[in-house]
């Protein structure tokens, strides 16, 4: 199969999940199947085979700005300046022209749309349509949900966005939670298929890891991602001085990140830095941060926004921590166990009073490995490559 992602991101700019997602997916698909990715750069156009990957890069002024510097304003003015750009921009036609020379050369057979902030949608759509492709369209921010952060239906945008994404044929939902509660008005098929982490369960090094933590006293805690007031950091630091009561002094933590609530973070917590306890690295390599999750008890992803997904929750458990998370969007789901999850300060406390328990700790970690199977990249790709197969075939 001949397969064509768009994505607004791709490798090196990675903003987030759903671009590390994508690249995991281009990179097991290219190992069986010819493979291109079509995205924006900032600043040069170029095409470059990247890990089987043919990347195509095109630098589009107005567009490119867009996307590299203007998309990361906050405000309201900005916010519908970022939906009316996927309505119309005067960069459209520039972009359609490139696309339509990529997909004439490459002659896909599916089309697959990542995270497309500001693309003219039904354009490609009808492109891909004209040309008797197949169209796949990811749902991995709340953008294409046509919500808020908080899961709030915005008014116009939400009728607008599900009509025109209806059109393609397949939409598809890292989370049946988020599918279900916010997918109703997508009239076309819908998919569930979870992200992975990028790798397939290893048993005996996983094994390994929670047998030697098993024994540590002082309990460490991480939190991975960008130091933002949606993603619940600051309800960490503080509630942190509660649980440093409760464990008796025996527990340290570390946010892996940076953003704009380090400073915040910094002042509440500056006596635990101070001691060593807590500590705040700033972004580092992946070898890294895997290193820091495999000397750590649990994986924390205290969110109060509608997360698609949270896939650093696998990874932690991967990397051997008890993952524990909000009821926001899909953390539950993606945990998998209730007891893991809390609502508020005083559940998020009684996680920790009853799982630094040393036997509670490892028998949760063993009762939760058959679900974390499930987001092994084998088994996500066989997902994929079976839909892509179905699609192919369809008349």
């Amino acid at each position: 199969m001949k397969i064509l992602y768009i994505s607004q991101y791709y490798f090196p700019y990675e903003k987030g999940g759903a671009e590390v997602s994508l690249r995991t997916l281009a990179e097991n698909m290219a190992s069986r199947h010819n493979v291109a990715v079509f995205t924006i750069d900032p600043s040069k156009n170029s095409e470059d085979l990247a890990n089987g990957v043919l990347v195509i890069r095109r630098y589009i002024p107005q567009f490119s700005d867009f996307l590299f510097e203007g998309i990361e304003k906050k405000g309201k003015k900005n916010s519908l300046k970022v939906r009316f750009s996927t309505i119309y921009a005067s960069s459209h036609r520039d972009l359609m022209v490139m696309l339509k020379e990529v997909v004439d050369k490459l002659n896909p057979g599916i089309i697959h749309l990542n995270n497309v902030v500001g693309f003219p949608l039904g354009k490609i759509y009808d492109l891909a349509r004209y040309k008797g492709i197949k169209v796949v369209q990811s749902i991995r921010d709340n953008f294409l949900l046509g919500i808020t952060s908080t899961g709030k239906k915005i008014p116009f945008w939400y009728s607008y966005i599900n009509s025109v994404i209806s059109k393609a044929d397949v939409v598809h939902f890292p989370s049946n939670t988020v599918m279900e509660k916010f997918g109703s008005q997508i009239k076309t098929e819908k998919v569930h298929i979870p992200n992975t982490t990028g790798v397939d369960f290893e048993e005996k090094k996983w094994r390994d890891l929670i047998d030697i933590k098993n024994n540590d006293q002082v309990k460490k805690i991480a939190y991975v991602g960008v130091l933002e007031r949606h993603k619940g950091v600051h309800l960490l630091s503080e509630w942190f001085e509660d649980i440093y009561e409760v464990l008796n002094a025996n527990v340290e933590l570390t946010f892996v990140g940076d953003g704009t609530l380090k400073d915040y973070l910094e002042r509440q917590l500056r006596r635990f830095i101070e001691d060593g306890i807590v500590k705040i690295t700033g972004w580092l390599p992946k070898n890294e941060v895997d290193s820091i999750m495999q000397k750590s008890h649990f994986l924390i992803l205290p969110s109060q926004w509608e997360e698609m997904f949270g896939r650093v929750l696998i990874e932690g458990f991967y990397n051997g921590c008890l993952p524990v998370g909000s009821t926001w969007g899909a953390i539950p789901e993606v945990i998998g166990d209730h007891s893991l999850i809390f609502k508020d300060k005083d559940e998020f406390i009684e996680i920790f009073r009853e799982f630094s328990e040393s036997d509670k700790w490892h028998k949760k970690m063993s009762d939760l490995k058959e679900h974390m199977l499930q987001f092994s990249l084998s088994n996500h790709s066989r997902k994929f490559e079976q839909l892509y197969k179905n699609l192919f075939t369809q008349k």
